[in-house]
């Protein structure tokens, strides 16, 4: 319901006005973010996730949660990936970065799960493999040079 007010230029402010005293009820009550994720209907918006007019909302309250519960802090990539396969969610951001609005976010998100898979010593096969994608194209490129940066020509 908030999200289609939001859409709508007559109630998008009273729409925000309501996100917002709703996100701090959420952090009053230590709503945990990917609870939250699942109450703006996230897990739904697919390809148009980053877009979404949520979105944000969302990655502001979990800055917020962080900061006010540090023991229980979590990243937005961990939420994310709760909910999407790896491949999916990379497709997700490949698609994000092709919109304006959301290519910095979406550019951002795709370093951080690239970082998270050389951490992990996912081998640039593996990669390209998940993926589906030859291990010359420039991302993978990227990839090579992170993991050989990190773990050398043998992990």
């Amino acid at each position: 319901m908030i999200d289609e007010a939001m859409r709508n230029p007559g109630t998008e402010k009273i729409a925000r006005l309501a996100l917002d005293k709703r996100l701090k009820v959420w952090l009053r009550k230590e709503n945990p973010p990917e609870n939250v994720f699942k109450e703006l209907y996230l897990q739904r918006a697919g390809d148009g996730l980053i877009a979404s007019q949520n979105f944000p909302f969302w990655t502001k309250y979990v800055s917020h949660f962080n900061r006010r519960y540090p023991t229980e802090k979590t990243t937005i990539l961990d939420t994310l990936l709760s909910y999407y396969k790896d491949s999916s969610l990379f497709q997700i951001l490949e698609k994000a970065k092709k919109v304006s609005s959301s290519e910095k976010t979406a550019t951002t998100l795709q370093l951080s799960l690239l970082n998270r898979w050389v951490r992990e010593k996912k081998t640039p096969e593996d990669v390209a493999t998940l993926l589906k994608v030859e291990v010359s194209e420039p991302l993978m490129k990227t990839y090579v040079h992170k993991f050989t940066r990190k773990w050398g020509n043998s992990a």
